[in-house]
């Protein structure tokens, strides 16, 4: 439906404007959080050629009534204005009546120096923005930070001490403690309340949601997975206290890490929240495995590892970030980023980039060009780059169930990415199913085992 509305704005854009034109794109921010009735974006076009002088706005639009991200958008212009050798960037911010929330920190080039578009923009929150754990106030919850705990039912336990901390950027904590077990669970992810009202439904960086109501002010009532209130004589019913310390959750976590001057900082995946990394624990293997792999000055790269968070920084640590201690580090992998928030990419029509294959990450020479596929839904063939021929083939699609056939190659030789080709192949015969996260695809074998991750890359 949001590609429909661009396109009919395109087209009246272009019906009203005599030899106009226009500048397309998404602007879309890594936070989970509605946006308030009223909110509004604005993006513009602008000339910033000249590096002693302010931006000279070339074009502007506004939107309302935004919804959820990613919000599409197109910027009128005239031709006439554009000169060939300018520099011409896109940048743009959302707005709650005079307050700032979200803003573009970096230049987006468009239309000259091989800058074609569409411009996709990420947004970062504004300078004033609610930090994480800072207060606020939400409608239905009240103030926040909110905590909330009780005693649940456990099915092999005595019982399960459950406390969840609301926190006033839509983000979440919770913990789970079994008692008699020596068990502790802990999550964090994002909150929402649905625009009927009602409900509150806490979505993981991984699982399931869990969903509560809101009987009275102060109370959450624990809901079954379709959202209906369970039927039973046992207790399912949070109580806010907010004398209760604030949960430091510790759990596997995924984000973009980046090494500056004032050291590491971590940006979680699922909430997009900006953590301080401490120089303890398993962070040295962090830092080693971040410098061993190419890279640009302070360019983040994707990791997986097992964090503790914390909203208060240590005694003598410095800063206002929230902090991660790193327990063990797992993963890195050059080739990924947490992808665009909200967004989804269809497995057929898309170009698919290979970031990891065989449990390897894919790092390319320089000059080397990208491992790709792209399944075309026309006809079921497959076609992409291996890592040194094209490839070509079929593929049949039953549901999450997929395999290739016929598949052929090109017979180049090359210095390097022979290895990685040979590993794609391979892998590509084994594969039984598919699963997409996001602007990420997994093709896994019969028993589930991965194969192959890929991340969706938007073309001009």
């Amino acid at each position: 439906m949001k590609r429909f509305s661009l396109l009919c704005l395109v087209l009246l854009l272009a019906g009203c404007a005599t030899h106009g034109a226009v500048v397309t794109g998404s602007a879309s921010y890594r936070e989970r959080m509605a946006l308030l009735p009223g909110t509004v974006l604005e993006a513009t076009l602008e000339d910033v050629s000249k590096a002693d002088a302010p931006a000279v706005i070339v074009g502007q639009t506004r939107l309302e009534d935004l919804g959820n991200p990613p919000f599409d958008f197109a910027i009128p212009y005239n031709p006439k204005d554009i000169v060939t050798n300018h520099t011409y960037v896109v940048r743009a911010r959302i707005l709650s009546g005079t307050d700032v929330l979200f803003v573009t920190d970096t230049a987006y080039p468009i239309l000259t120096m091989a800058h074609k578009g569409p411009a996709k923009l990420l947004l970062v929150r504004a300078a004033g923005g609610a930090a994480a754990g800072s207060a606020g106030v939400d409608p239905n919850i009240g103030t926040l930070p909110a905590r909330f705990a009780g005693e649940i039912p456990c099915a092999n336990c005595s019982a399960i001490r459950y406390q969840v901390d609301l926190l006033p950027d839509q983000l979440f904590f919770s913990r789970m403690v079994y008692e008699g077990r020596q068990t502790v669970h802990d999550e964090i992810g994002n909150w929402s309340v649905p625009p009927e009202g009602g409900r509150l439904v806490l979505t993981p960086e991984t699982g399931e949601p869990t969903q509560f109501s809101l009987p009275t002010a102060g109370h959450l009532r624990m809901l079954d997975r379709t959202g209906k209130e369970i039927d039973s004589k046992h207790n399912y019913e949070l109580v806010r206290d907010d004398k209760l310390a604030a949960l430091d959750p510790a759990a596997p976590l995924a984000g973009m890490y980046a090494q500056g001057d004032d050291g590491g900082i971590f940006t979680e995946c699922s909430t997009g929240m900006k953590l301080a990394v401490l120089k303890e624990d398993d962070n040295a293997a962090l830092e080693a495995a971040y410098n061993k792999m190419p890279h640009e000055p302070g360019q983040p790269l994707k990791v997986e590892l097992e964090g503790r968070i914390s909203l208060t920084p240590p005694a003598g640590t410095g800063g206002d970030l929230p902090v991660i201690s790193v327990m063990r580090f797992n993963y890195i992998w050059p080739g990924e980023t947490c992808g665009q928030r909200f967004a989804t990419s269809p497995l057929e029509n898309s170009y698919w980039k290979l970031t990891r294959v065989a449990y390897q990450p894919i790092v390319l020479a320089p000059g080397q060009r990208e491992p790709y596929l792209v399944l075309q839904a026309q006809d079921r063939r497959l076609t992409g780059y291996a890592g040194c021929n094209r490839m070509t083939g079929s593929y049949t699609l039953k549901e999450n169930e997929l395999r290739f056939s016929q598949t052929a190659t090109t017979k180049m030789a090359c210095v390097k990415g022979m290895d990685t080709e040979s590993e794609f192949l391979k892998a590509l015969d084994e594969v039984r199913q598919w699963h997409i996260d996001g602007e990420h695809l997994t093709l896994s074998n019969e028993y589930g085992a991965v194969l192959a991750v890929f991340e969706a890359v938007a073309l001009p």
